[in-house]
Order: C-alpha cells, then structure tokens, then sequence
C-alpha cells in the first residue's frame, strides 16, 4: 500500500476539517459505534458466532487473523481482516428488519 498510511489507519473514520462542531460530531459518532461493537461482540447472533467457533477464530482460517465487530466508516462490520481489507457481514438481514421495525413504529 502506498502513502505512508498503515492498514489500519484505513478504516479509521475520517474527521471532516471543515468544522469544529463537525469534528465533534465525527468523532462522538465514532466513540458510539466502538461502544455498540463491543456490545455487540457479547450479544452475537447465532449464525454470527457459530462462524466465529468454526471458521474465523484462532485464525483456523489458513492463519489468517479476523476481528469481531469492528467499526467501518460509519458501519460496525462483523468480522474484518485487515490486511486483506475484507469485511464480512453475515446477518445483514437482522439489520434490516429492525431499521423497518423503527420506520413502521414512527411512521
């Protein structure tokens, strides 16, 4: 990878200059999504952990190395490897049903 960046730099929420306030935003947006990670990381789905004990952990994945619930621009992804830049999200569709679970009760 070229420009000095490291890789894990990469997926670090970019903090807009434009603003102080917006700088604030940023970085508090930032601070809730590593604080629902964590959550999430002891309340994981069925399919979510059962990919982690068979699959991902103890890098049983030919060494390779994965992290759970790791925050992605503005998105928490459920398991990343960082030097191949992959994410993988393997119960997207539980996001769904909730974000039209919260449309429907407001709307």
């Amino acid at each position: 990878m070229g420009g000095g960046k490291s890789k894990a730099q990469i997926f670090k929420i970019q903090v807009n200059p434009n603003g102080k306030g917006k700088q604030k935003q940023q970085l508090s947006l930032q601070q809730k999504l590593k604080e629902y990670a964590d959550a999430n990381k002891k309340t994981m789905t069925k399919a979510a952990a059962c990919m982690w004990k068979y699959l991902l952990s103890k890098r049983q994945m030919r060494g390779y190395q994965f992290r759970r619930e790791r925050p992605i621009l503005n998105y928490i992804a459920d398991f990343v490897y960082l030097e191949l830049l992959l994410a993988i999200e393997v119960d997207g569709i539980t996001h769904l049903n909730k974000m039209l679970k919260t449309r429907c009760g407001k709307g």
